[in-house]
């Protein structure tokens, strides 16, 4: 147990599903193919290196959240109170665009 709490990010690869721990296992490897191969020259280094290190990022990070909930940055919040999500997205964050765009005319 003294492992496992040592390497915490590799024990939540596996209290999921271990179809889904596989799959982020298997995409996390091939972020670092594309790395590899970004390097060694052999795909678009300028394309593929963002794209690997993004692969290795998301998939690799996983936060625990209050009561024992495991989820990630976007995954929790979405799920968790979706009324106060939808106020943000609709007034907040869409509001600016829509008035600097359909109410003064500039788009009809």
């Amino acid at each position: 147990m003294l492992i496992l709490q040592l390497f915490q990010g590799v024990y939540t690869f596996f209290l999921n599903e271990p179809a889904i721990a596989f799959g982020r296992v298997l995409l996390i490897a091939l972020g670092f193919l594309f790395v590899y191969l970004s390097y060694k020259k052999t795909l678009e280094p300028l394309i593929m290196l963002p794209m690997g290190i993004a692969m290795i990022a998301v998939n690799g990070g996983l936060m625990m959240f209050e009561a024992g909930t495991m989820g990630n940055l976007f995954l929790n919040p979405m799920a968790g109170n979706v009324e106060e999500l939808m106020y943000y997205l609709q007034i907040d964050f869409l509001q600016p665009i829509y008035t600097f765009t359909f109410s003064n005319g500039l788009i009809a």
